[in-house]
């Protein structure tokens, strides 16, 4: 006979938040903010509304260096430098070790979302964009807003705490992922910490302790009541191997290819010519495909259909599953909503907004604004 899992003790939930609390009030011993990517920054008021452009959204950047007599992270690093001034992204990068093992990115990310919560709502950066120090920046004319909801989808992604890559069914990766300013994503990373903690994973070493803190998150944002709060996207929005193959991706890995760095730093201009990525098109429809997936999710599951329960669940499930599978064909996506809308007897203009079919379509090639 097994006894079931206990639920997570309050005594280390608590311990958590009291951590992320004191490192509020050290965090200038811990954390340097660099600014010089996006001097004289003063961020004023901006309200959801009709006018809202997605590039209005604010956004900081995270990483972690704590070596840094390493010339090669140190370089990866100087490379964002000409982005953070185009966009006026500030750039915290965490200096020393908060503790040993699987929490430092997850404790890190949190402390600073408690950090911009202290402070008045139209002082807030709105998103947390971490990325690991072996991820180098390939693509500089590239937003991070084309990775978020856009801004006139506010309500059908309201619920959403966390933007990130995942392929294959695999865990959430933790090497580059976004993080609403917001209570929920507190929630999200507390919940996820006590659980690497009671399995004591956190003693493993890097590489392990970064796979039990995605597994940990991951196993949290699958839960029924959380399943809501991530979107997932394909790898190769992130990472398809720009200076190795050409192409003109937004991030690369350094492992394997520490050389790429020395060619770049050498190479100043080296996205002036290369298109966005992912392409406008592709961002539309992955977007367009997204919200209409979830509008007519929320109205199968006002009519008691849920991948629990109700006589669709199966094809309930089947759109749930597709939508957490990270992948970036909107057309795959789309054939099984749009089986859930005919047995749910939706015509294309039941749901508000049925933007897979016109509402974007004539813009799919204007990309982001």
């Amino acid at each position: 006979m097994t006894c079931p899992r206990p639920p997570v003790s309050r005594s280390i939930l608590a311990l958590i938040l009291g951590l992320c609390m004191l490192l509020s009030y050290t965090y200038p011993s811990l954390v340097s903010t660099l600014t010089s990517g996006a001097h004289n920054l003063t961020l004023t008021p901006a309200p959801w509304n009709a006018t809202r452009q997605q590039n209005d959204i604010r956004i900081a950047k995270a990483t972690i260096h704590y070596d840094r007599s390493n010339a090669l992270y140190s370089q990866a690093l100087a490379l964002h430098e000409g982005h953070n001034k185009q966009f006026g992204y500030e750039m915290h990068v965490l200096r020393r070790r908060i503790v040993r093992g699987a929490l430092n990115r997850l404790l890190f990310v949190q402390q600073l979302i408690i950090t911009e919560l202290q402070k008045r709502e139209e002082e807030r950066v709105e998103w947390i964009m971490y990325f690991d120090p072996d991820v180098v920046l390939w693509n500089e004319r590239i937003p991070l807003q084309v990775y978020l909801p856009p801004v006139e989808d506010v309500e059908t992604f309201k619920t959403v705490e966390i933007v990130g890559m995942r392929f294959g069914g695999r865990a959430l990766r933790l090497n580059v992922f976004l993080m609403r300013v917001s209570a929920g994503s507190v929630e999200l990373l507390t919940l996820a910490m006590a659980r690497v903690l009671e399995s004591k994973s956190d003693r493993d070493g890097d590489d392990a302790a970064v796979d039990a803190a995605a597994i940990a998150l991951q196993a949290i944002l699958d839960q029924d009541q959380h399943r809501d709060k991530a979107v997932y996207q394909s790898p190769w929005w992130y990472d398809n191997q720009g200076p190795l193959t050409g192409e003109s991706g937004f991030l690369s890995h350094m492992k394997g290819a520490l050389g790429i760095i020395h060619h770049m730093a050498k190479k100043p201009e080296r996205s002036k010519d290369r298109s966005p990525f992912p392409r406008p098109d592709e961002w539309h429809m992955f977007w367009s495909s997204h919200t209409e997936a979830r509008k007519v999710l929320g109205e199968a599951k006002d009519r008691g259909h849920t991948a629990e329960m109700g006589e669709l669940k199966e094809l309930v499930r089947d759109v749930r599953l597709w939508l957490a599978s990270g992948t970036s064909d909107a057309k795959e996506l789309m054939w099984r909503v749009e089986a859930l809308k005919e047995r749910l007897e939706i015509d294309t203009g039941d749901v508000e907004q049925d933007v897979w079919y016109e509402t974007r379509r004539d813009a799919s090639n204007e990309g982001p604004k």
